[in-house]
């Protein structure tokens, strides 16, 4: 038996799965829907979300007929969320966190929910976002002290505002 003795990490097979995903192949087994929009995935990594393996595992209609309609999210939010299983990162902005935490949540899949945080704790505090952040903040028990501390600082600025107006 033969080996090379370089230090190669063999190839993996993530990369494979997500080209049969965009290929939309036949090993796609189970088709996720939000409205008109549809896209087929592998059950097996789907299953690694505990909200997709009960419903896989368990005599609902979506195991016999390998369709799960979805309320929740956007296509675009909804398979940023399945792809994170596949292990791609996804791309978060202000426009979508919230439904990338809902789908985190909903989803059941922590690692996803601690990326959004991730992303949070690093985005610059503005006035435009920070009550945004703070509402996240509340939903989700997370703890962001630059948000605190920004609407601390800008809030005593604003009551000073307007009780000068007043």
């Amino acid at each position: 038996m033969q080996f090379y003795e370089e230090n190669r990490r063999p190839e993996s097979n993530r990369k494979f799965l997500i080209k049969q995903v965009e290929e939309q192949s036949d090993w796609c087994d189970v088709t996720l829907r939000i409205g008109p929009w549809e896209k087929k995935f592998h059950g097996c990594v789907l299953v690694a979300s505990p909200f997709f393996d009960q419903i896989l595992k368990s005599n609902f209609l979506e195991k016999q007929t390998g369709k799960i309609e979805m309320a929740i999210g956007t296509p675009v939010t909804l398979e940023m969320a399945v792809m994170f299983l596949y292990g791609r990162k996804p791309l978060f902005t202000e426009e979508n966190i919230e439904q990338m935490m809902d789908l985190a949540e909903f989803l059941l899949i922590p690692n996803l929910k601690a990326a959004c945080v991730h992303w949070i704790t690093r985005l610059n505090i503005t006035e435009g976002n920070c009550i945004n952040i703070i509402q996240l903040s509340s939903l989700y028990d997370l703890y962001i002290p630059e948000c605190e501390e920004y609407f601390e600082g800008h809030c005593s600025k604003r009551f000073n505002t307007i009780s000068r107006l007043t």
